[in-house]
């Protein structure tokens, strides 16, 4: 050996989670995160249920996104009047509770109880893109 001491350089990358009280929330479920479009989605087992998006440049989608059904985003829309759909981005998927409502952090709370008791209304299993 001539002297060279060789260093392994290795880097971390850190998801930045906005938002992560909701992580808190759902603490007691198989929870995974997935970075999509710019955004945090989480997905319970197989099953995307909320995205986070905060962005200072472009803060008119910033909040949670719920996963849902289009047909049941009248009954969510009912029972929580801030969610919204997106503005952004034509996805009917999806709806938007938005960071600047009166009641954020009271309905991100329900709607996670609803994710821990495995409501119908919320959360999508994505489609394979295993091309076979």
């Amino acid at each position: 050996m001539n002297g060279y001491v060789g260093i392994l350089y290795t880097f971390t990358f850190v998801l930045v989670i906005p938002y992560d009280f909701i992580l808190d929330l759902l603490y007691s479920l198989p929870l995974r995160t997935k970075k999509m479009f710019g955004n945090v989605g989480i997905y319970v087992e197989e099953k995307i249920v909320l995205a986070t998006r905060f962005k200072d440049h472009s803060p008119v989608d910033n909040g949670i996104w719920i996963a849902t059904k289009v047909a049941y985003q009248p009954i969510l829309k009912e029972m929580f009047p801030s969610l919204r759909n997106l503005e952004t981005y034509n996805i009917k998927s999806w709806l938007l509770l938005p960071d600047e409502a009166d009641d954020f952090e009271e309905a991100a709370a329900a709607i996670a109880e609803l994710i821990k008791q495995n409501s119908h209304l919320i959360g999508v299993i994505p489609k394979s893109k295993n091309k076979k």
